[in-house]
């Protein structure tokens, strides 16, 4: 919620990169629609007791956006209609030393994988068919008769890592 200072002045100091146009338009109000949702703006009207209030007109509750606290209906329009000028392409550049560029770098340069500590291996979280086919050929799985089978875990964790996707 954006909230000013019904004491401060209106009066925005000479090097503020501001505008009162932008591509929106205003409404039959003279009002700009909502920064952040684009939803029309409104007069609260209780001017009187907290002074004068424009507040975005999102139904849905999710944007509260309001400037109040002005003494003028005029003062609250201006100020909601206040907006930073949009920036053109042609003031931004590339700036050589800057720390972004070393972060894009590295990120070019990143293999995306953590470090695999000695002992370890990079398993998928579900075993590949080709790893249950190693378990169930390994030497501590016991077939019964009726076609049931009995686990003894010694090899077979050792079978299925060695049969785990390589890259």
């Amino acid at each position: 919620m954006l909230k000013v200072n019904k004491n401060a002045s209106t009066e925005l100091p000479n090097d503020a990169n501001l505008s009162t146009s932008s591509q929106a338009e205003p409404d039959d109000s003279g009002l700009l629609p909502c920064p952040f949702c684009g939803s029309p703006a409104e007069h609260y009207p209780d001017g009187d007791m907290e002074g004068y209030i424009i507040m975005c007109g999102n139904k849905n509750g999710d944007c509260n956006l309001q400037t109040f606290g002005f003494t003028t209906p005029e003062e609250a329009e201006k100020a909601w209609n206040t907006r930073a000028a949009i920036p053109q392409t042609g003031n931004f550049r590339e700036n050589p030393i800057s720390s972004t560029n070393n972060f894009r770098k590295i990120a070019d340069t990143s293999t995306n994988s953590p470090a695999i500590p000695d002992g370890y291996a990079l398993v998928p979280v579900e075993p590949t068919d080709e790893m249950i086919e190693a378990a169930m050929n390994c030497e501590d799985v016991l077939f019964n008769s009726d076609e049931s089978f009995c686990v003894q875990f010694g090899n077979i964790y050792e079978a299925m890592l060695a049969a785990a996707p390589q890259k």
